[in-house]
């Protein structure tokens, strides 16, 4: 039985599968070329593009207005 390689990708490779598809209007086989990743991970990744550009947002919004360790609000 071949082992089989889990492939974790960071946000920024994602979004450039996302673009490639709605932008670029580029093929799954494409894609799967350029990100040298698998067809049922180009896939998943436009499944949850909604999810992922989400993210997106926020992570940009926090790198554009950053709180003050005193403003955060910390759970125990």
């Amino acid at each position: 039985m071949a082992t089989k390689t889990r492939v974790v990708l960071d946000l920024n490779t994602r979004v450039k599968v996302i673009h490639a598809s709605e932008r670029d209007k580029l093929s799954v086989k494409q894609i799967m070329k350029m990100c040298n990743i698998s067809k049922i991970l180009v896939y998943e990744i436009l499944k949850k593009k909604m999810e992922i550009l989400t993210i997106l947002q926020a992570v940009k919004h926090t790198l554009m207005f950053p709180q003050e360790e005193s403003q955060l609000t910390h759970y125990t």
